[in-house]
């Protein structure tokens, strides 16, 4: 296949998937049920309500650690894809490097695991 042909196939893919989106969320706003109005759809939100004043508490600590964790699997799951052969560049990659990186990314997650009496 040239690559003209390769971006025709993809863009026609494309535009049926977007139209097939489109078809799906048309037809779910004509087919569900409607909601019936009632008296508190027309009053304010959290009017007359007495909220205690929080402040929003984020910890950063959890965060970090689950933003490791989704770059470390992430890239190992991209360097895993593309040395399972000579697919891209047509150069033979032993098989040995896919355990490889496995194993560093198996020893990359048990140091992130929290140890007991580390509070996170």
């Amino acid at each position: 296949m040239t690559p003209i042909e390769v971006f025709v196939s993809v863009l026609v893919a494309t535009l049926i998937a977007f139209t097939l989106v489109l078809l799906t969320y048309w037809s779910g706003g004509k087919l569900a049920e409607k909601p019936k109005p009632t008296q508190w759809k027309y009053t304010m939100y959290a009017c007359g309500e007495v909220l205690p004043p929080k402040k929003l508490q984020v910890n950063l600590a959890r965060f970090y650690l689950f933003a490791v964790f989704f770059l470390i699997f992430d890239v190992i799951a991209f360097i895993i894809a593309i040395s399972f052969g000579p697919f891209a560049t047509g150069v033979e990659i032993p098989r040995e490097l896919p355990i490889a990186y496995l194993a560093v990314a198996f020893l990359a997650a048990l140091f992130l695991v929290p140890r007991k009496g580390v509070e996170l």
